[in-house]
């Protein structure tokens, strides 16, 4: 399967590299960690988008529909020029970097704390969506993913 990224602009210094069986390429953009392991920045298409996740195992994991989807055909995010600022819950700061879309609306890469963790997800309204134990968690604290 091949996926559709949203578009970069040439100066970002970030790309999406096709990734499998959770090996990484050189560069990939950690955005959380989990039980001491750094969680690495992914998006895979399902039900018609492109959702933003973390590469958990040899998977994509991300929150949909209230549950954690675990995708084993995705593209993990590399380079330089990216990190994580805080923000207001629903509050896009400038340079948010969209990581996929559903619906033709771009969705934002997001991180927040969780059960001992920092997990990644997307924008979804006012919250920070991620996919955990099996299921969509809503994190109304988090920091958004921008592009400098």
């Amino acid at each position: 399967m091949v996926l559709t990224a949203p578009a970069l602009p040439a100066q970002v210094g970030l790309a999406w590299i096709t990734a499998h069986n959770g090996a990484m390429p050189a560069d990939a953009v950690g955005g959380g960690n989990e039980n001491g392991h750094v969680l690495f920045v992914c998006h895979a298409r399902h039900s018609g988008g492109v959702h933003p996740g973390k590469v958990v195992g040899s998977n994509c994991n991300f929150g949909y529909g209230g549950v954690e989807v675990a995708e084993p055909d995705y593209q993990v995010l590399v380079g330089r020029g990216a990190r994580f600022v805080p923000t207001s819950p629903g509050v896009l700061p400038p340079g948010a970097f969209p990581g996929g879309d559903e619906d033709g609306h771009p969705l934002f890469i997001c991180h927040g704390p969780y059960s001992g963790g920092i997990h990644i997800g997307k924008v979804v309204g006012t919250n920070c969506n991620i996919g955990w134990g099996g299921r969509e968690v809503l994190l109304p604290g988090y920091e958004v993913l921008v592009q400098q």
